[in-house]
């Protein structure tokens, strides 16, 4: 169209629209730091400016109602114009590790790149995904709060139930957010104003799960049974991996239960479970027991943005104690199903557990190798020495 009004000796024979894609092949998302960068450039337009990026916003916007230059912009069209790269990453300051930004060199995939210099903080509701589910429905229209579903779940973004997309964010975003989710998971916290929480269950994401739920920025609820045994335990571990589980019927209540332990063996690897294991121990002997001294410490950490969370404690723990056997069930395998139900019968009842700063657990299982890396296996014989110390 801009050939009807002009000769095309005035017209750029390159984009009008400024964009760039860094080493990794993600667009470029401008910031604040970036009003100096942008002024100098030959572009009329520029792409992917951060909803974060309030002064950029507010400068763009008091360009574009300015009066025109006295005299055009002298542009020599004939020439292309080469985006000097490595000169802007020497002259700006460090971008905000809270997004995959501008030139932002940094490996991906890891969780401390994020959480360590990550300025707001999060609650995680951590455990069974039909008792997490129970809990952030409670809450889900509490003013105050951003309640998403699974977001690391292994298969989708789950934002929650029927959301399929969350301010720009899709649920089938998976292979996107596989790509680096330490990277998403910023981006999901950069697009809420309140205070956000979060689904997490064990084994959505072993090589960061830890590094969530021992960071600073982080109100952790660990859903527990009331009454921490052997066969609780068991009820635990199976509500969270029995979920969609194929399994050929069992014979007897025995071969029942040893599928059960066979399939908690196999989809939740050792290392993995007994960090956990030991990670709930730790948190089950820390956690506060008075509601309104919980609420105090919280709120020395965070602010007044746990208020909202801290009120609906009540919500959320009736909310857990009031799903029905069946409905507890209702995924499991019909064998497992039958075994679990008798369980009915110990009247177990669940609690959230308050905690007030991050579970300190020992460095076996907070080392950075294990919180970055799948590849650390853990051998039978180092698992076996691994217990004793802990238990020394």
């Amino acid at each position: 169209m801009a050939f009807k009004f002009t000769h095309i000796d005035n017209l750029a024979r390159r984009n009008l629209t400024f964009f760039h894609f860094n080493d990794w092949g993600k667009p470029i998302v401008l910031l604040d730091d970036h009003i100096e960068m942008l002024r100098d450039l030959p572009f009329f337009f520029a792409r992917k400016v951060s909803s974060s990026a309030k002064k950029l916003r507010a400068h763009l916007v008091e360009t574009a109602r300015g009066p025109a230059p006295a005299e055009p912009l002298k542009i020599d069209f004939n020439t292309r114009y080469a985006f000097p790269y490595k000169e802007k990453i020497a002259a700006l300051p460090k971008a905000s590790p809270l997004t995959p930004a501008l030139f932002q060199h940094r490996n991906t995939g890891l969780w401390s790149d994020i959480l360590e210099n990550c300025p707001k903080s999060f609650a995680i509701l951590y455990g069974p995904p039909k008792l997490v589910r129970r809990a952030s429905d409670a809450i889900r229209d509490v003013a105050g709060l951003t309640v998403l579903g699974r977001v690391l779940h292994p298969a989708k973004v789950d934002f929650g139930s029927d959301v399929r997309v969350f301010r720009g964010l899709h649920a089938d975003d998976d292979l996107i957010r596989d790509f680096d989710r330490p990277a998403y998971f910023a981006r999901i916290l950069d697009r809420i104003d309140d205070l956000p929480v979060i689904e997490l269950c064990p084994g959505d994401d072993p090589s960061g799960e830890m590094a969530l739920m021992l960071s600073r920025n982080a109100i952790v609820l660990p859903v527990m049974p009331e009454h921490d045994t052997d066969i609780m335990r068991q009820l635990y571990w199976t509500l969270t991996i029995g979920g969609g589980v194929a399994r050929g019927a069992a014979a007897t209540p025995v071969q029942s239960f040893r599928a059960m332990q066979s399939a908690i063996e196999t989809i939740v690897p050792a290392d993995y479970r007994l960090r956990t294991d030991a990670y709930l121990k730790t948190a089950n002997m820390t956690a506060e027991t008075s509601p309104e001294d919980w609420q105090t410490a919280l709120r020395f950490r965070h602010g007044d943005a746990v208020r909202p969370l801290t009120g609906a404690l009540p919500a959320m723990e009736q909310a857990i104690n009031t799903i029905s056997a069946d409905e507890m069930v209702a995924d499991l395998p019909d064998d497992w199903r039958r075994s679990v139900s008798t369980l009915s019968d110990l009247h177990a009842r669940w609690r959230l557990l308050k905690l007030n700063f991050p579970v300190a657990l020992p460095e076996l299982f907070t080392s950075g190798l294990e919180l970055q890396s799948n590849a650390r296996h853990i051998g039978n014989s180092e698992l076996t020495e691994a217990s004793r110390g802990v238990g020394q």
